[in-house]
């Protein structure tokens, strides 16, 4: 796996919830993250635009940095600064919410399981 899309869904200011995530993965998880561009609205002034509350991770070739990534992101819901992340590669999704971080943890290592057998 080396690319991951990141999606929140925050209350109240979703393009400072994107922009703190985004420096949190770079900060503490230490990976290449950066908003999801997508083709313009017709008429709009330029070419692309960002859609905020969307992430873009590559780059993680072993579960360990999955890992990483994963404890950003459930330290971030747990903090209360998103509703919910979803982890989407491919046609396979992961859902992290306010569930308990137990749960939490273990269907994170079901999906690593799953998408890096093999590696590392």
């Amino acid at each position: 796996m080396t690319q991951i899309e990141i999606v929140l869904e925050a209350d109240g200011n979703l393009a400072a919830a994107t922009s703190s995530l985004l420096r949190e993965l770079h900060g503490g998880a230490r990976v290449d993250a950066r908003p999801v561009s997508t083709p313009a609205e017709p008429g709009a002034k330029s070419d692309t635009a960002t859609t905020i509350g969307a992430l873009v991770v590559a780059g993680l070739t072993t579960p360990s940095a999955i890992r990483a990534l994963v404890s950003v992101l459930l330290a971030f819901v747990k903090r209360g600064s998103a509703r919910s992340i979803e982890l989407r590669s491919g046609q396979d999704r992961l859902r992290i919410d306010g569930a308990g971080a137990r749960t939490e943890r273990q269907v994170v290592e079901t999906w690593l399981r799953e998408h890096s057998a093999g590696r590392e």
